[in-house]
């Protein structure tokens, strides 16, 4: 957690994308043994997403068939695994996320905020990328802890409530940039001069 104050202190842009890679990178061994198998075995694994449910994942043997566009994708051109939510689209709607290599996804070019322009949120979009099974969950088992069966099953720190981890890891980067703008504020203070009539 200092990590993450400490980087957000330096450059809030890297900060946040280490958050958002450290809380999605934890996907994979919530999901399944396979998806797990196939994602850590990425070198630099590095993994990206959005919750923001633009996709639709329409069900075909084995697994979907996933497309949609997605705003707020941070980091994802530097990302090698990308975790976009989407919403089932056969009978009842259920909002998922799902792990798909960044190899099948197209990255816009179209971040251009005044403040975190480093962070590289741009927009994202997929057509007809197929996703099997093993590497798609319901967003309410994530956000209840409600996992399935796997061999992270019996690690404390693999059976939480994803939302946890956000929460926790998303805590220290803003800390950290409060304490970057301390930082700036006190060494402008030092030269500024007196201040009267206050």
């Amino acid at each position: 957690i200092e990590v993450l104050a400490q980087i957000s202190r330096g450059c809030p842009s890297t900060g946040w994308i280490c958050c958002i890679a450290a809380v999605s990178n934890t996907l994979p061994a919530l999901m399944s043994d396979e998806a797990a198998d196939a994602v850590y075995a990425t070198p630099d694994l590095l993994t990206t997403g959005t919750f923001e449910s633009n996709g639709g994942a329409t069900p075909v043997k084995g697994g979907y068939l996933v497309t949609g566009s997605w705003n707020w994708n941070t980091g994802g051109v530097h990302g090698n695994w990308i975790a976009p939510a989407c919403t089932t689209t056969d009978g009842e709607a259920v909002w998922v996320q799902a792990i798909v290599p960044a190899s099948d996804v197209q990255f816009q070019d179209n971040w251009r905020a005044a403040g975190m322009a480093g962070t590289s949120t741009n927009t994202m979009s997929m057509e007809n990328v197929f996703v099997p099974t093993h590497r798609v969950i319901a967003i309410k088992q994530l956000a209840d802890g409600d996992l399935p069966r796997r061999r992270y099953s019996g690690d404390p720190y693999y059976n939480r409530p994803w939302v946890m981890y956000q929460s926790v890891l998303s805590a220290p980067v803003f800390v950290g940039m409060a304490r970057g703008a301390m930082d700036v504020f006190m060494e402008y203070l030092a030269d500024r001069g007196a201040i009267t009539f206050t």
